[in-house]
Parts: structure tokens; sequence; C-alpha cells
């Protein structure tokens, strides 16, 4: 990519903040935002704790009633966050045509709201507590809102960001592991550089905290314990899963010289992107070491670095034991002796594991970290870092290292990907 693309405004709504800026300053803080879950009795499951998104509803993001009818807090979270990334970009009333605005985004499993159905249940439910389809058929199913299929297509949040800014480029939705925000991000890199598009815009959302999506974390076998007092612990000796999270963010990207043109500060550029996948030979809910290896080599490749070149790893450390172990063998075998190479910075004790939009939202730190020179400590890590062989940044925040960024993701399948950022200069 000769002319290099670059991101020139980002957005992040977390349960941290609604906001990138307040999401840093939490960070810098060294708070976490994971508590006792508080949306619906989650005492049937290992894990009853998580960071849950502060309140982004739709009169705040001037979403219509009709509108907010086929939308919950992802879809919220997502319009935040590409709001807050378009005005930080200066897109309001300088942005190209909008079939050259490209959008992707990552995104996860969208569950349908029980009470939606609760009503048409209760009306066609016979004597013995069982359904009854003649009574269902016959009336019952009329208290279901015509609206609530499109509440279920995990791309009603996207389609509805498009509508609202006037999106008609380029567009895909990825789904539905931490790689598919790693894909989003690329995928609008290279939009841009294939000349797709004039404006590109990358967002990973989560999914929203709840039974459903608390039992496909199970299933998947990397919730961690400890019922409401769980924790997400990276490279922590005694780390035994993780906890979901909720957020989203959005960066947006454009080549340097049209940035440069339009009058638009380069904050970073995006070089390399690699994907890998294999899970673990003892433990099939955790990525292999030679997966993450192969995501990380493919990246250094594609962004043409040494493994020299690379000052950070935000890793994606998500608590689980094998996972961790894998990650930093990985990070160890990749950048140097054990203990040498990067330092390693991790975000989801702090976050959670907010699944999609994991790597969208590192990227977004990424920024802060590379904008102010500090890289914040590591919530709930724990020593177990230097055993397993990586420079982790863990106590009070410390000066930032020099050199390019590695972000790494990975889903409990084997699925793994890895984004480059460097600094503009």
């Amino acid at each position: 990519m000769p002319d290099r693309v670059v991101i020139t405004g980002a957005g992040l709504l977390s349960a941290m903040g609604l906001s990138a800026p307040e999401t840093w300053d939490g960070l810098l803080e060294g708070r976490s935002a994971v508590s006792p879950i508080k949306g619906f009795d989650a005492s049937g499951f290992s894990c009853g704790a998580a960071a849950e998104a502060l309140d982004a509803g739709p009169e705040a993001l001037g979403i219509k009633r009709r509108e907010a009818r086929t939308m919950d807090r992802h879809s919220y979270l997502l319009m935040g966050s590409v709001l807050e990334a378009y005005e930080e970009a200066g897109l309001g009333a300088n942005r190209p045509a909008p079939a050259e605005v490209a959008f992707f985004a990552g995104m996860g499993m969208v569950d349908y709201r029980q009470e939606d159905l609760m009503p048409a249940a209760l009306l066609c439910m016979d004597k013995r507590g069982r359904i009854d389809y003649d009574k269902f058929f016959s009336g019952a199913f009329e208290q279901i809102h015509p609206l609530w299929p499109l509440g279920m297509l995990n791309n009603i949040a996207f389609c509805q960001v498009s509508i609202r800014l006037g999106i008609m480029g380029d567009n895909t939705v990825f789904s539905p592991h931490a790689d598919s925000g790693a894909q989003a991000l690329w995928e609008a890199a290279c939009s841009l550089s294939e000349g797709r598009s004039r404006v590109a815009l990358a967002s990973g959302v989560c999914e929203k905290v709840s039974p459903c999506s608390l039992a496909r974390l199970q299933f998947s076998g990397v919730l961690a314990g400890g019922g409401e007092n769980a924790t997400c612990k990276p490279f922590a000796p005694d780390r035994d899963g993780t906890v979901p999270g909720e957020a989203s963010a959005t960066l947006v990207m454009e080549l340097e010289s049209s940035a440069l043109a339009r009058g638009s500060q380069p904050m970073a550029a995006i070089t390399g992107f690699g994907a890998g996948f294999g899970t673990d030979e003892h433990d099939d809910h955790a990525p292999s070491r030679e997966a993450y290896q192969t995501a990380m080599h493919k990246a250094l490749s594609v962004a043409g670095c040494e493994a020299s070149d690379v000052g950070l790893v935000i890793a994606n450390a998500d608590g689980t034991l094998m996972g961790d172990r894998n990650e930093a063998r990985a990070i160890s075998s990749v950048f140097g002796p054990p203990g040498g190479g990067p330092a390693v910075y991790a975000t989801k004790g702090a976050l959670g594991h907010t699944l999609a939009a994991a790597p969208v939202v590192d990227a977004a730190i990424a920024l802060y970290i590379m904008r102010t020179g500090k890289l914040p400590g590591a919530v709930g890590a724990g020593p177990d870092a230097e055993a397993l062989g990586i420079r982790l940044a863990v106590g009070a925040p410390a000066s930032a290292p020099e050199g390019a960024v590695i972000i790494n993701s990975s889903s409990p399948e084997g699925q793994t990907a890895s984004i480059i950022m460097e600094a503009v200069g």
C-alpha cells in the first residue's frame, strides 16, 4: 500500500464509559467495569458477572420510537460509536458521496427478547402448561409485534446506521466471533487501497449479555467460575475463564493522501493483517499456539515489518487457561526469547470479553496509547506472565513503548486474527 490507510476518527462505547475518552480514563485509572449481572438472574451459570454497558438509549442518539422497536442495546452501542467516530473525523458536513463511503462490521449473535413472546405464549398455553398450537394460530400470535422478526437479524443495527448516515458503498457484516472484528478492519483497509471507496468505517459490536449469550459461552467452555464474583484474569496463574462484556467501537479510515487533502489529521496507519486456525490438542475450546503464530507471522509479512519493529502486543488474553498459555508461548516464539520482546497489554480484565467488538475496541485503545504515550496496566493480570515468557504491563501506567502495535483476537473454535497498526509521522 504505497498510499497508507490511516485512521482519522474513533468512537468507543463500553461498560467503562459512553465515549472513547471516558473508557480510556477508566483504563488509565486501573478500574474494572465487571460487576454482578443486573439484567437477569444468572445464578444458574458458572459466571454471574459481566461488564454490562452503560445506558446508551435511543433518545440520546436521536433514534425514533418506531426504529427502536427493532433495536436493542447492541444497536445503540453501534450507533453511538459510529456517530462519535464520524464527528471526530469531521465527516458531518465534509464527506464523499454516499456510494463512496464503505461500512464493514464484525457482529455477534442477536437474541430475541423473551418478553416479546411471553403474551402470546401465555394465551396459547393449555391446562398442563404446554403450547396449544390451535390457540396460537387462531389468535394468540397477534400478540407478537409484526416487526419482531427484524429484531433478530444480526445486521439490523448495521442497516439502521447506514440509513441514518446515508451510507451506500461497499459493505459486509462478518460474524460471529472476535476475529470478525479484525476482518472488518482489514476489509475496510482493502476497500480503500483497491479504490472501492474513499472513506471506510470499520466497527465491532458485542452481543448483548443475556441468558442465551451466557449459555453459548458456557457451552464453549470459556466462562469463568465464581458466580457473581467472577473475574477475568489475563495470564494469571489462577485464571479460570472469561467474563462477557458489552461494547462497540468504530474507526474511520481513509487513504493518507485523501485525508490530508480533506484537511484531516491521520492518527495511525493500518498496515497488516493475518489469520490462522487450529485448536489445542488437549483443549478443543482454545486456539493452538500455531494458530496464533500463523496469524502474527502473516500480519508481519503483509505489513513488511520485522518482529523487532513491534513494540506492543495487545493480546486476546481472555483469561482461559489454555488460550492464554498458547497465546503467550506464540508471542515468545514470534518475538524472541522468553522474557524479552515487546510489551504485552490486555483489556478484558477491565472491559470483559466483547467478542466481535474486541479487536476494534483494542484498536481504539491502541490509538490512545499512541496519542498519549501512556500504557495502562492490565487489570486483573497476574504474575504468571513471567513464567509464560512475556513482558506483561501491570500496575501503574507506564511510558508506551515505541514501534508498531499488533492486536490479537481469537475464538474458542480456533480462529485467530492479528492486525498491525503503526504510528503516522
